[in-house]
């Protein structure tokens, strides 16, 4: 079963991409945050890009949402003020379900979030171009 939440950091443009697969949980978005904030590469200028175009369902209504907020608060608190997250959600679900995180925490964070249903868009909250280097797919490693 393949792991539902994963992150990349992206130092050289100060991004992390958190990729999103399958059935997700807000113990899944939990256990990634919290991995996260024990990585020693975090930072806390670091913006976030939440890409939920892997995700086939999402196994969290308004109370699981309410309950997985303040579980949250380490990682909202470590964030620097003035921060980006964007989340590229172009199914309903997801996208409504993000709208709704949104919608619960503002005011109530230190950062700024904007759900978009296109990438581009998403990469241009965050001021990053959709064609930088950074952002291209990287060859797969080959074993010798």
């Amino acid at each position: 079963m393949p792991i539902p939440v994963l992150y990349q950091i992206h130092e050289p443009i100060n991004l992390v991409i958190v990729r999103y697969l399958g059935v997700v949980s807000t113990d899944d978005v939990v256990t990634a945050y919290s991995a996260y904030l024990e990585d020693p590469g975090r930072n806390p200028d670091h913006n976030i890009l939440q890409n939920l175009s892997g995700v086939t369902d999402m196994d969290i209504g308004f109370r699981q949402m309410l309950a997985m907020i303040p579980r949250l608060q380490p990682f909202q608190t470590f964030r620097a003020p003035g921060t980006r997250t964007a989340t590229f959600a172009p199914d309903d679900v997801p996208f409504g379900l993000a709208r709704m995180y949104q919608s619960l925490t503002d005011g109530r964070v230190s950062y700024e979030i904007g759900v978009f249903r296109q990438m581009d868009p998403a990469l241009a909250f965050l001021g990053i171009q959709s064609d930088h280097p950074e952002l291209q797919p990287q060859p797969a490693l080959r074993t010798a």
